[in-house]
């Protein structure tokens, strides 16, 4: 019997290596499965901000983030695919987590383009994606943003690739850092 690894955030960020104080940004942060990991790893002194589209969610994961008395993030509801998306300044982020965003975007450029802008030099940026569509797990085939794709993408900014990580039987994942 062949048992299948699904993502697992928890173990996506321990291999991650963020530091203790670090500043960081988890983009269309969902509900917060990542979020909640990063805000345990910076510390009390760091800082997660939480960048979502659907002001809806982001209440969602406050209400939920502050039952369990998570301090150190900031939520900002806002669209990743313009200029200044973020809202955060520039060179202010020590690592930008790009989750499972790509695949639903029409705009990936800005997005990137958004956070490198964000990212301190030497600053690293986690790029994960569904590697297909499997058997209705996952996004239409026509939505996968191909692992070839991304790292064509990432060519364009001032990143190089850093490692690729275990993100399971379905996803792929990217470290870059800026240089």
């Amino acid at each position: 019997m062949i048992i299948q690894k699904f993502l697992n955030p928890e173990f996506l960020i321990k291999q991650s290596g963020i530091s203790e104080n670090s500043i960081v940004a988890d983009f269309g942060a969902g509900m917060g499965h990542y979020a909640e990991k990063l805000s345990k790893d910076v510390g009390p002194d760091g800082k997660v901000y939480i960048i979502e589209i659907q002001n809806d969610v982001l209440g969602r994961v406050k209400k939920d983030f502050d039952e369990k008395k998570i301090q150190n993030i900031e939520y900002i509801n806002s669209n990743l695919e313009v200029e200044g998306g973020s809202k955060i300044a520039s060179e202010k982020v020590d690592f930008v987590l790009i989750a499972s965003v790509l695949f639903q975007s029409l705009e990936k450029e800005n997005i990137i383009k958004e956070a490198v802008r964000i990212l301190r030099p030497n600053g690293r940026i986690l790029v994960v994606e569904w590697k297909a569509c499997f058997s209705g797990i996952g996004p239409d085939e026509d939505l996968i943003f191909q692992e070839e794709q991304a790292l064509e993408l990432m060519k364009k900014y001032p990143v190089k690739l850093e490692r690729t990580l275990d993100a399971g039987d379905y996803h792929y994942a990217f470290m870059f850092r800026k240089v």
